[in-house]
């Protein structure tokens, strides 16, 4: 599968689907035009790369863990102790970031409320 196939099946666009690629996190086939081939295991990657992103984590911190999101996340954890910890942190400091922002939303809250 082509580079634009990949994006499109997956949302996330050529430049990013490259950047990845740089950092070590994929690893599609060259065809003999020097055209990148995606297989279904890249792609299940990529979904999974995402993921991780839109859950918090940098790709800096997936890059350590790279070799755990082949196949998904959910399989992997048990069998990766190193991915569980960093999702674990990551959902600790998501929770406090949640904390900090209901405190200030309770002190905008009380700012507007009538007779203050």
């Amino acid at each position: 599968m082509k580079i634009g196939a990949v994006a499109e099946l997956t949302g996330v666009n050529e430049r990013l689907l490259r950047y990845y690629e740089e950092r070590g996190l994929l690893h599609p086939n060259r065809g003999l035009n020097g055209y990148r081939e995606y297989d279904e295991v890249e792609v299940a990657r990529v979904r999974s790369i995402r993921w991780l992103i839109d859950a918090g984590m940098p790709t800096s911190a997936i890059v350590r863990v790279a070799h755990c999101v082949s196949d998904g996340i959910e399989p992997t954890l048990a069998v990766c102790p190193e991915l569980a910890f960093r999702l674990q942190r990551q959902r600790k400091e998501l929770l406090g970031n949640i904390d900090a922002l209901r405190g200030a939303l309770a002190r905008i809250e009380s700012a507007m409320a009538p007779g203050t």
